[in-house]
């Protein structure tokens, strides 16, 4: 290992539709952290797998190196990469790789996860399923993937028995929706930068929101030859206009989906000593 490279010195692991974009977002605004401007890289999950591999994810050591290239003596080194919580692969080779590393994740009521995760693949263009078809689904690939999906505990245990528990910060979603500030804080302070500094944490990143129209869409996303020649703010102007509120799970669903991870969600609460019956009663809200 040559003297330049810089490697991260703490990173985001997950989980998905959890609020790691806006984590991210506000780490990257404290001058003394430095986040590549690439989220999501995914090294640690994709190494040495050949193939197409999506856009601004990596699977080669010198190309995951060089989103550090434009350190500038920041102390804390970090990135942010939802998929690293849900892969033992990944846990395995950031042990390898920065085992002092520290390892930062957020969880939400897998619930709501699922249910959020759902509609983003809808407003993506990637499904055009109705939810309770989508539970159906996934129950039937949990016969043969058992460990598919957000089941917290299964995947923490496994960062617990590589890593020292001092190494690791569990958050809630809850816990950004309440109160930002109070877990921007908190965060700064586990990678060692200054927790007093004020960052602007009132804007939440990913708002769970489906189009109205997918033509509309695909325009004030920039995504096509059309769409990039429009103005940015109009392209947001469009979005805001196209946008509606995420459809509310029936309690069939709700149901279903808890009678699947009611355990996981008990035996998370004992290993992170946190009181979940928030999840396990009701709605964690938001979408």
């Amino acid at each position: 290992m040559v003297s330049h490279e810089v490697w991260p010195n703490f990173l985001v692991i997950g989980a998905y539709k959890s609020g790691t974009t806006s984590i991210y977002s506000y780490l990257r605004k404290h001058p003394d952290v430095y986040m590549p401007l690439i989220k999501e890289p995914s090294f640690f999950a994709l190494e040495g797998e050949v193939g197409e591999i999506p856009k601004n994810k990596t699977a080669r050591l010198k190309d995951y190196l060089q989103l550090f290239d434009a350190w500038n003596g920041e102390s804390a080194v970090g990135e942010a990469s939802p998929i690293y919580l849900q892969s033992r692969k990944a846990a395995q080779r950031i042990s390898h790789y920065i085992p002092g590393a520290k390892l930062v994740a957020i969880l939400r009521n897998p619930v709501e996860a699922f249910h959020s995760n759902h509609y983003m693949r809808i407003r993506l263009g990637k499904t055009d399923k109705d939810f309770s078809s989508a539970v159906d689904e996934y129950l039937d690939r949990l016969k043969s993937s058992p460990d598919a999906g957000p089941f917290y505990f299964k995947h923490l245990s496994y960062y617990f028995e590589l890593f020292d528990p001092r190494q690791i910060r569990v958050y809630l979603f809850d816990d950004l929706k309440r109160d930002s500030a109070a877990l921007m804080k908190d965060l700064y302070g586990f990678i060692d930068v200054d927790p007093e500094y004020p960052v602007d944490v009132t804007r939440r990143q990913n708002r769970g929101r489906i189009p109205r129209s997918r033509y509309l869409y695909q325009l004030s996303c920039g995504n096509t030859p059309l769409g990039k020649r429009i103005p940015a703010r109009l392209r947001t102007l469009i979005d805001r206009l196209n946008s509606q509120p995420i459809p509310d799970m029936s309690k069939e669903d709700r149901t279903r989906l808890m009678e699947c991870f009611g355990e996981d969600i008990e035996q998370l609460g004992r290993l992170i000593g946190r009181d979940l019956s928030m999840w396990l009663n009701g709605p964690s809200g938001g979408k």
